[in-house]
């Protein structure tokens, strides 16, 4: 009877364990379009929205995680100022996201 009921909650426990596992996106993409607007994961936004976007993005994302994640900065060279770099760069410093892959899009080398 106990072999039964530790077989039992394992499989309760297995499966409840399962069904709350989210997907989590650990490497996001964050793409400076142009002076006005920037796309993170999928959503046109424009600079002023990125801070709460990413608050919303990491309280979703538990502690133990939070290491782990690692931004693909992708800038559109030809378009987006300086300024614009640095209030990404700000924003992701707030929000302790720290790694970042940085890819330059349209270099001219």
């Amino acid at each position: 009877m106990k072999i039964n009921l530790i077989i039992f909650f394992s499989i309760v426990l297995l499966v409840s364990c399962k069904s709350q596992k989210t997907e989590i996106n650990l490497k996001p993409e964050l793409e400076l379009i142009d002076k006005l607007h920037l796309k993170f994961e999928n959503q046109t936004l424009k600079y002023s929205q990125l801070d709460s976007i990413l608050k919303d993005y990491t309280q979703n994302i538990p502690p133990e995680l939070k290491d782990a994640i690692r931004i693909n900065l992708e800038v559109n060279t030809k378009e987006v100022t300086m300024q614009n770099v640095s209030e990404v760069k700000i924003s992701l410093r707030k929000n302790k996201l720290l790694k970042i892959n940085y890819k330059p899009k349209y270099d001219e080398r």
